[in-house]
């Protein structure tokens, strides 16, 4: 089978291993460091070469594994239930308490949009579509928050505030 010629400098995949992997640590070499706290918002470095060590090897574990059906990967909604019970007995939680584990910063924000406007309208005994809440926002909220709006407008209004000294308490 003929596959078209891959772009100068593309990462070609049919070379040996050795080679493939010293191309990934090239352009790794160009990323900010991933130790030494100096990317807090992306990164957890806990400082500790052990745990590093051991999240490396639990997500090389993991790493078949797709989050995306739990009924096929029963390990999934096991590391779900403990993390879930975890929160809710840290945070207080009761035997009502009910959460989810997300992928990451854009799913978290929709959910998070999702579930306060869920309650706000249960507090008030109305469904979705009777009532548009708002989100009230600073400008330099993270930009999900406001794809939550977007996607769904009648569902959630949105507003945005400049911030600064006029918007503080």
């Amino acid at each position: 089978m003929n596959h078209p010629a891959l772009p100068d400098g593309a990462l070609d995949l049919a070379q040996d291993p050795a080679a493939v992997l010293a191309a990934l640590a090239t352009l790794r070499h160009r990323d900010a460091p991933t130790h030494g706290g100096r990317v807090l918002s992306y990164v957890y470095d806990p400082g500790v070469p052990e745990l590093d060590a051991l999240a490396g090897d639990a997500a090389r574990a993991m790493q078949p594994v797709n989050g995306l059906d739990p009924t096929t990967f029963g390990s999934v909604a096991a590391l779900e239930r403990d993390v879930v019970a975890f929160a809710r007995d840290l945070l207080g939680g009761d035997a009502d308490t009910v959460g989810t584990v997300t992928s990451g910063g854009t799913e978290s924000c929709l959910l998070a949009v999702q579930s306060a406007r869920d309650m706000w309208l249960a507090a008030r005994g109305l469904r979705p579509g009777e009532a548009r809440p708002r989100l009230v926002a600073p400008v330099t909220v993270h930009a999900a928050f406001g794809y939550s709006t977007q996607m769904r407008p009648e569902s959630v209004a949105e507003f945005r505030f400049p911030g600064g000294a006029a918007w503080t308490s």
